[in-house]
């Protein structure tokens, strides 16, 4: 009885420590394809187009790493795509 209480004490911290592990590494990969996507889309990019879909950090269209549907610098990044 007191085996499988404690079989069942080590196996919950087991499958959390694993589930973390999996979520880690699946958000690096994400990242990493998220990362690659936009190199290939920007260089895929004429001058001008590159011009006007990209900004520097500090600039004023920057917004502070929120995403938003309405912001000007998505808006000029997808104008720029056709």
């Amino acid at each position: 009885m007191k085996s499988r209480i404690l079989a069942r004490m080590l196996l919950v911290p087991m499958i959390a420590g694993a589930w973390v592990a999996g979520v880690t590494i699946a958000s690096e990969r994400s990242a990493s394809s998220m990362s690659n996507a936009a190199s290939k889309f920007l260089a895929s990019l004429t001058p001008e187009q590159r011009q006007q879909a990209t900004f520097a950090v500090d600039s004023d269209n920057s917004h502070g790493g929120t995403t938003s549907r309405r912001s000007s610098s998505h808006a000029t990044v997808f104008r720029s795509a056709r």
